[in-house]
């Protein structure tokens, strides 16, 4: 296998990992929008915000105790402040769109953790970085 042909399978758009591609649930039936940036090592911003997180939190870490509450906080608003990078479409009660804010994502992702899991789980997937993948895909 060629180098190039190596690239095509896991090279990726370092600007689309950054600045983060569209992602409508379809289980919301299409309703709702995030934009996500890549959770992964390439993502420079999210690997030093781990980095600091480690660091503040290594004794923990280290004991494996991963389910400190104030560690998992610390992780929910890296993660809105460097990989939830916007939303479309949610509103309040009144209807009215609710613009974001990485405090409204921390917020909406706090209530609701299965939305969080889900969003991680697709902002980890490489190919949706890959550069011509998502070239129908609204882009910031």
């Amino acid at each position: 296998m060629s180098l190039k042909d190596l690239r095509k399978v896991y090279g990726n758009d370092e600007r689309l990992e950054q600045e983060g591609v569209w992602f409508s649930p379809p289980f919301l039936n299409n309703k709702i929008s995030f934009l996500l940036a890549r959770m992964g090592r390439t993502n420079k911003l999210w690997q030093t915000e781990v980095a600091l997180i480690h660091q503040k939190y290594k004794a923990e870490i280290d004991a494996g105790d991963t389910n400190n509450p104030e560690l998992l906080k610390e992780v929910l608003r890296a993660f809105c402040r460097v990989i939830l990078r916007n939303w479309r479409g949610l509103t309040n009660d009144e209807g009215q769109e609710i613009p974001y804010t990485p405090e409204g994502g921390f917020k909406l992702l706090d209530e609701l953790p299965d939305l969080y899991d889900k969003l991680a789980e697709v902002a980890g997937v490489k190919n949706r970085y890959q550069q011509g993948v998502n070239d129908d895909i609204v882009k910031k």
